[in-house]
Parts: structure tokens; C-alpha cells; sequence
């Protein structure tokens, strides 16, 4: 389960009918303090945000027609950052569109990730890059139970 508001959690198979779904989406992210959120406000390419249990994430984006070599993910401090190069068309010069519903261009997406999120991995399968995010915190940050002795 992904816990988005205090007392509330939402399960992965669960549908929610919202009326604002980015605006809302948005503040779920952002209230849970240590989980992804967004950085900037682009639609392009489009993306869904995922999680499995607590600690584990997904970021699934449309990117149909590109290659691995074309995208570039990095992260500087809390900031990840998925961008693409749009390879050039290897289509004949005389080719004539009627319709281009495919968008292939350049793109660059960034996500504030909270403490402790680290990236494990990420792959392109059927169109769509999907990077996976795991939220590691080290023992020593972990909430743990003081034992109190008695003294006589």
C-alpha cells in the first residue's frame, strides 16, 4: 500500500474518482514528504508515478520511437531528471505526414525525490521507460524502542 495522507493509504488496484487528477495527484505526492513529487509542470512526454508497498516506486513514461542511447536519467541532489534527444527520422526527405499523432520530440522531465529515494534501474519495454525508484533509509535513521531499565 502507498500512503499519500496522513491516516489515509490508497491500494495499488484501487480506482478514485477525482476531479482534478493532476492537481490532486500532485498533493498526494508532495504530502508524503519522502516520495516523489513533481518539479516542473509539462505535459510531454506522458507519465504515471506508481508504488508497490511503502517504499518502492515507478515512474513510467510514454516514450514510443525512442532508443536507450537517446535517453539520458540522472540525479543531482534531490532532483531527478529523465531527458531525450529525438533521433533524426531515418524516413525518406518526400515522406508527407496526413496525420503525426506520434510526438518525437526532445523532452525533459524532473521530479523532486524525497531523502533516502535511490534509483535502482531503469528499461524500456513496448514504448514505455520505466524507472524504478526504492526508498533506502540506513539503520541508523530508522525509528527505534528505547528499553528502560529500573533502578532500585
Amino acid at each position: 500500500m502507498c500512503r499519500f495522507r496522513k491516516g489515509h493509504t490508497m491500494h495499488s488496484h484501487s480506482t478514485v474518482q477525482i476531479p482534478t487528477l493532476s492537481h490532486t495527484l500532485h498533493s498526494m505526492l508532495a504530502a508524503m514528504g519522502n516520495g516523489i513529487d513533481f518539479a516542473a509542470d509539462n505535459k510531454y512526454p506522458p507519465h504515471n508515478i506508481s508504488c508497490e508497498g511503502e517504499d518502492e516506486f515507478f515512474i513510467e513514461m510514454a516514450i514510443a520511437g525512442f532508443s536507450p542511447e537517446d535517453i539520458d536519467i540522472s540525479i543531482e541532489g534531490r532532483t531527478l531528471t529523465v531527458a531525450g534527444v529525438a533521433a533524426k527520422p531515418s524516413t525518406p526527405a518526400q515522406r508527407i505526414f496526413l496525420h503525426r499523432g506520434l510526438a518525437q520530440r526532445d523532452f525533459r522531465r524532473t521530479y523532486r525525490i524525497g531523502e533516502y529515494i535511490v534509483v535502482r534501474g531503469a528499461e524500456i519495454r513496448n514504448g514505455i521507460l520505466s524507472v524504478h525508484l526504492v526508498r533506502e533509509v540506513p539503520e541508523e535513521a530508522k525509528a527505534r524502542k528505547i528499553e528502560i531499565r529500573s533502578v532500585v
